[in-house]
């Protein structure tokens, strides 16, 4: 009997022992689904937030409070105000402590170390690229080319800028220098900034788009000097259209 008692003693301890580690399993699983939904939610409101400043949704100079935003998003203010710390590397907002965030505007300032970041990377990057596209690259390019082209038909400088940043973007994946993408990740948003503002002259957009012709030309026709002299005046033409 004895010998019994302690079987079952033991058996008990046992079965406390897996029911404690499976309450253990249990929790640290909705913790991680915690974190995990958290950090969805921030790159949700990241991405909506992001979209909302550069459509013109948010305007430049206004600030605006984490509550409002949170409200429009139908989100609570932790992943919100994650979403805004995200944005604010990206210089695309200013956090005030205890006032929201301010809708950075582009300066001329900005804009000249923005054109002139852009220049130093693309045109080299496009000097590396060349020999390598295939004729299926030259259709994706072109492509890209005629969307642009219906953007400046219907006067559309945002969809316009959509499919600038395409064919630009393009080049730098297809080289793959992950911290070349990565800096150039970085400064996206202000790069959209500064170009939307300039292809609300319909003479930038169509400027642009012949800039964009010229490169897919020299390109398909083998002219490397060209094509990176054509890729730096597009930088230098968007950077001088901000005196028009």
């Amino acid at each position: 009997m004895s010998s019994l008692r302690n079987s079952r003693v033991v058996e008990e301890g046992i079965n406390e022992d897996r029911a404690q580690t499976h309450t253990k399993a249990s929790r640290r699983r909705r913790q991680k689904r915690a974190v995990v939904d958290s950090q969805s939610l921030a790159e949700k409101a990241y991405t909506h937030l992001r979209d909302m400043i550069l459509s013109g949704q948010f305007q430049p100079g206004v600030a605006v409070s984490i509550s409002v935003m949170a409200r429009t998003l139908h989100m609570s203010r932790t992943p919100v105000s994650v979403a805004c710390q995200r944005l604010e590397k990206e210089g695309l907002v200013r956090v005030l402590p205890k006032r929201g965030v301010l809708i950075n505007s582009v300066t001329f300032e900005d804009a000249r170390d923005i054109y002139e970041a852009r220049t130093a990377i693309e045109t080299y990057v496009i000097g590396k690229v060349f020999g390598t596209l295939t004729e299926a690259d030259f259709n994706q390019l072109a492509e890209i080319i005629e969307r642009q082209r219906a953007a400046v038909e219907a006067g559309d400088p945002y969809r316009f800028m959509i499919e600038d940043t395409a064919f630009h973007d393009f080049f730098l994946r297809k080289y793959g220098n992950s911290l070349l993408i990565e800096i150039v990740d970085n400064i996206r948003g202000r790069v959209f900034q500064a170009g939307l503002r300039n292809c609300c002259k319909p003479q930038r957009m169509q400027q642009s788009l012949s800039d964009h012709e010229e490169i897919l030309r020299q390109l398909k026709e083998g002219d490397k000097q060209s094509s990176m002299a054509s890729m730096e005046a597009n930088m230098v033409n968007g950077y001088l259209s901000w005196s028009w």
